[in-house]
Formats: C-alpha cells, structure tokens, sequence
C-alpha cells in the first residue's frame, strides 16, 4: 500500500477530515472496472471511452488511482473524487503511473 500526502486535505461527504490517502494497489481487480468508469464519468468524461493503453490516458490513471485511495483509506467514498483538488488529482495521476503501472 502506498501512502500519499494530500496538497489539500479533503473533507468527506461525511464530514471526516482527510490528509493521506492509502492506494491500496494491491485490492484493485477487474471488479472495479465499473467503479472507475464511474469516476471517469464524475470527473466530466462524457464518454468515458475505455483506453487501450492506462500509460496514454491520464483520465483513466487518476480514475485508478482514486479507486485504490478508496479501498485503502478509511472514510474515502467514490462521490469524495469532486472534492480532491485539481493539483492532487492531476499528481494522482502521476502517482499512479510510477507507483502502479512501472512496478
């Protein structure tokens, strides 16, 4: 499980306060894939087309990514993505490659 440090905490839909997020890298199966079209599809893309590479797609790299933060940390749900800043997101992109697709 890799930790990452938040720019900007993130107060949950349940009102918990979050500094670290947990990518629990580990837990992603294919069962998850609807879980990250969903997030793709929060994250404003319309279609949410299916990449053939995660390398190329940075939508999918961060959707990924949140999946796993959402396994990992305690209190995170899916709808919890809107609320993650855009400098967060687009590191959790970057996360996600080096520390997901590179292993």
């Amino acid at each position: 499980m890799a930790e990452y440090k938040l720019k900007k905490p993130i107060i949950t839909s349940a009102g918990e306060t979050i500094e670290v997020l947990n990518l629990d890298w580990d837990s992603l199966s294919f069962g998850d894939f609807s879980t990250v079209r969903r997030v793709r599809l929060m994250m404003g893309e319309v279609s949410a087309s299916d990449s053939v590479s995660p390398k190329l797609d940075n939508g999918l790299r961060i959707a990924l990514a949140w999946v796993a933060a959402v396994k990992g940390t305690k209190g995170l749900v899916v709808e919890d993505c809107v609320r993650l800043s855009m400098l967060d997101t687009l590191e959790l992109s970057d996360e996600c490659f080096d520390g997901y697709l590179t292993a």
